[in-house]
């Protein structure tokens, strides 16, 4: 057994869902519920333990599985296709 902890892109790939969908965070966060102040410390990697009800909301909001929203760094797949 391997007990390397898993990388999580979580914050990382909200910011970047949201800024390639032209969202800001204060639309992003009425959409789903939460304040723009949440919504910012978690793109900078201030919220570590998050509810299950908020990460299920940006996985919907987003259309994209939970399990590829916190364990895929969207960044270099992005960039490979531009």
């Amino acid at each position: 057994m391997n007990d390397k902890e898993p990388k999580i892109f979580f914050a990382r790939n909200l910011k970047f869902l949201r800024e390639r969908k032209k969202v800001s965070q204060t639309m992003l966060g009425d959409a789903i519920n939460v304040t723009r102040t949440k919504l910012a410390l978690i793109e900078i990697g201030k919220t570590k333990a998050m509810d299950p009800t908020f990460l299920l909301s940006v996985s919907t909001y987003f259309k994209i599985s939970l399990d590829t929203l916190l364990t895929v760094d969207m960044y270099p797949a992005y960039e490979l296709h531009i």
